[in-house]
């Protein structure tokens, strides 16, 4: 069998994760919808998938495939299309074909909406694209198999799709004035860094949910200020605003994504960074365009 199968390797994260994860395993196995892949697949379509595994034989499925926008998925069939088939197809492939394969799915810190870090039973979902992430892990629990609930930032590897810090550094370079959310919180981890807990946490196999996140979460207002001063750029163009002031946000959103943590460091015995350390280990990452 391969070692790994990374579903959606040339996404935003995706393009972060497969090559560490190649450091660390023989056989990793990379699917793509279309292009550059090993494999090619569309994850809508039942037929497909099910060559994909008959092809790959993995021990580990990794699944970054997904519908990240957030206005796109109040379309209900858009988001049930990105979110929810493609994981009913994962899973019932793998029921049939691949049975001992373990799958381990990314989910969203958007499930949340509550006042201080939230535990993974702490669900309060806002919005489709909530929703259908929420439905995706539920599709999983039928399984051997988890989900892992969480925020990353970091240097893009694809010029088509930007991360929170890849915006950030593009506005503070051409010295626009950037709008940031005081009044929303989270505590993602950098892309780097998530890549090397996801690939511990496939050593130990858990069933279930998983916070994977940083600790000590913060605003997206004193996230954009540090990574600002930690590149030496002036923050004067940064301005602190509610999201209710925001007049182009079309979806509701939560305003704290904050997660408790305890059980995945439970699992790995093993604590989670803080978030302003992971900010500074992002930043290096972009030294190399100032």
């Amino acid at each position: 069998m391969n070692d790994y199968l990374i579903l959606g390797s040339n996404g935003l994260l995706g393009s972060s994760v497969s090559p560490i994860l190649s450091q660390h395993h023989d056989s990793v196995i990379l699917h793509t919808r279309l292009g550059s892949g090993n494999l090619n697949a569309d994850l809508r379509s039942t037929l497909e998938v099910d060559n994909l595994f008959a092809n790959s034989s993995p021990k580990i499925i990794l699944n970054l495939a997904a519908l990240a926008d957030v206005d796109m998925c109040e379309d209900p069939n858009l988001a049930y299309l990105g979110n929810v088939k493609p994981l009913e197809n994962i899973v019932n492939s793998i029921k049939r074909i691949s049975p001992s394969s373990f799958l381990i799915n990314i989910s969203t810190d958007h499930v949340y909406d509550n006042v201080g870090v939230s535990l993974e039973k702490d669900i309060h979902i806002l919005n489709y694209y909530a929703f259908s992430k929420y439905s995706g892990e539920l599709v999983v629990n039928q399984i051997k198999g988890c989900s892992l609930r969480t925020n990353f930032f970091g240097k893009s590897k694809i010029k088509e799709k930007l991360s929170f810090t890849d915006w950030l550094f593009q506005k503070l370079m051409d010295g626009d004035n950037i709008n940031v959310f005081k009044d929303v919180y989270f505590n993602p981890l950098s892309m780097n860094t998530l890549a090397k807990y996801i690939n511990k946490i496939s050593y130990h196999k858990p069933q279930g949910v998983f916070n994977l996140g940083s600790r000590l979460g913060l605003s997206k207002a004193e996230f954009a200020n540090i990574f600002a001063e930690e590149l030496k750029i002036p923050t004067s163009k940064i301005k602190s605003v509610n999201l209710n002031q925001v007049e182009h946000i079309k979806t509701i959103r939560p305003k704290d994504m904050r997660m408790d943590v305890g059980k995945v460091e439970s699992l790995l015995q093993d604590k989670m960074p803080i978030l302003v350390d992971e900010i500074k280990l992002s930043v290096e990452e972009y030294y190399s365009d100032l």
